[in-house]
């Protein structure tokens, strides 16, 4: 399978481990656009590199989530 990055194929570290692995089961192997191999995990350090990763982009999408709701919230107000 190939995705443009380990971000686009799961927001959520949990997700992201768990379809990583669901997928190794039945013999898919996830590769990035840049040539990254997520289903390799002969390295330790190549899938702890891979874990923060998808840390970092669980917390940019909760960061996001909660700057986009302020910012309606205030567009509410102003409009009272």
């Amino acid at each position: 399978m190939l995705v443009e990055d380990a971000s686009r194929f799961a927001r959520e570290l949990v997700t992201q481990e768990l379809g990583i692995l669901a997928l190794i089961r039945r013999g898919v192997r996830v590769v990035t656009a840049s040539g990254d191999d997520l289903t390799d995990s002969t390295d330790p350090s190549r899938k702890m590199m891979r874990q923060i990763a998808g840390s970092f982009a669980e917390y940019e999408k909760a960061r996001l989530v909660a700057k986009l709701k302020a910012e309606t919230v205030i567009q509410l107000l102003a409009r009272m």
